[in-house]
């Protein structure tokens, strides 16, 4: 039996489908609108068509793999598709299976332009490079490929594992202060960092890299590997 697909915009009061007025909008190609900024081919209907494409054909295997993973049937009765956000790049979508087994979710970065598609193909194949490396930072990529959104118009995507109560952070100029940090917590609201808690972003983001070149290894005697509680804090958690 095929899954039925619903499709949302940020959260689960926002149903978006064919009748929607946006369904048929451009997807912005930038992230801050700019004047004379290009307008994307693909639409928000062709967006969410496409992740459905991707889930239902060259990204069937991959969604498979990473259901079972979850212990689920590698055909859920139901795939939910949300629009988190729009990035510099990407356009990553939270999507939702419920069915034998559970329920789990995932992420679909979705990347419009050329650029962004080689950017994301470049991405598939580092993850793919630490594949069977331990590493807790990583986000596992399930697989990747492209789909068209209409005849000529390409979108690429890469299915992988989605980071539940993670944020960004963003540096911040403010016009009567120094530089600063803020976090977006669309959860609890997007806050400004300390000066400690600045440091132990940059000192974890060090880390992050570090580890990864060197592998699984210990840190050497005498040194310190920063915790994954002071990026907690740093987190405001």
């Amino acid at each position: 039996m095929s899954a039925s697909y619903r499709f949302f915009l940020e959260t689960a009061d926002q149903p978006i489908g064919p009748g929607h007025p946006a369904w048929a909008v451009p997807l912005p190609v930038v992230r801050v609108p700019r004047p004379g900024a290009a307008i994307g081919a693909c639409t928000y209907g062709d967006y969410f068509l496409g992740v459905r494409a991707f889930l239902e054909t060259i990204g069937r295997e991959a969604a498979a793999r990473a259901l079972r993973q979850k212990g689920m049937a590698p055909d859920p009765a139901e795939w939910r598709i949300f629009l988190v956000k729009h990035g510099e790049h990407y356009h990553p979508a939270r999507v939702e299976a419920d069915g034998a087994g559970g329920a789990g979710e995932w992420v679909v970065n979705v990347a419009v332009s050329d650029a962004a598609r080689e950017l994301l193909r470049r991405e598939h194949a580092i993850l793919s490079a630490l594949a069977g490396r331990p590493r807790p930072f990583l986000p596992e990529g399930y697989g990747w490929g492209e789909v068209e959104c209409r005849a000529g118009v390409r979108m690429g995507m890469l299915l992988g594992e989605w980071f539940d109560g993670y944020h960004e952070f963003h540096l911040t100029q403010p016009t009567d202060g120094p530089p600063g940090m803020v976090v977006w917590d669309s959860a609890g609201g997007n806050r400004q960092l300390s000066a400690v808690q600045r440091a132990a972003v940059y000192r974890q983001v060090a880390y992050i890299p570090t580890w990864s070149w060197k592998g699984s290894r210990r840190s050497a005697p005498g040194t310190t590997r920063p915790g994954i509680s002071s990026c907690a804090t740093a987190r405001g958690r």
